[in-house]
C-alpha cells in the first residue's frame, strides 16, 4: 500500500470514527482535529518538487547557504543529504535541523548520509 493511500485510509477509518463517537463530543473534538492534521499532512505531500525554496519560509542564513550552491529548488535540496549541507557556507547545525525539518513537512524528508 503506498504512503498516500495509506494516508487516505487513515482519514476515512478516523471520518468513520467520528461518525461513531458524535454523541461523544469530546471524543469527536479530537477526532476532528485528528482528521485535520491528517489531511494538513496529505496537502504538504502534495507538494510540487519545482517549488521554490523561498516558499518554505527558511530563515535568511539558511537560504543564503542554499542559494550560494545554486539550490533553488525542492528537487534540487532533496538530491543533498543532511551531511551534504555540513559543508556549505553557513551550513551549521542550526541550518541543517531547520532545512531538513521543514523538507520532511512538505513530504520530502532528507537522508542522513
Amino acid at each position: 500500500m503506498t504512503e498516500n493511500n495509506e494516508r487516505e485510509a487513515s482519514v476515512r477509518s478516523l471520518a468513520e470514527k467520528l461518525l461513531l463517537y458524535r454523541n461523544d463530543v469530546t471524543e469527536a473534538i479530537r477526532l476532528a482535529e485528528q482528521f485535520h492534521e491528517a489531511f494538513e499532512a496529505r496537502q504538504r505531500n502534495l507538494c510540487a518538487p519545482e517549488m521554490p525554496l523561498s516558499e518554505l519560509n527558511l530563515s535568511v542564513r539558511s537560504l543564503n547557504a542554499l542559494h550560494r550552491q545554486k539550490i533553488g529548488t525542492v528537487r534540487d535540496l532533496a538530491r543533498y543529504t543532511i551531511q551534504d549541507l555540513k559543508y556549505f557556507q553557513n551550513g551549521g547545525d542550526v541550518s541543517r535541523q531547520e532545512i531538513a525539518a521543514r523538507m520532511a513537512d512538505i513530504g520530502y524528508p532528507m537522508r542522513e548520509a
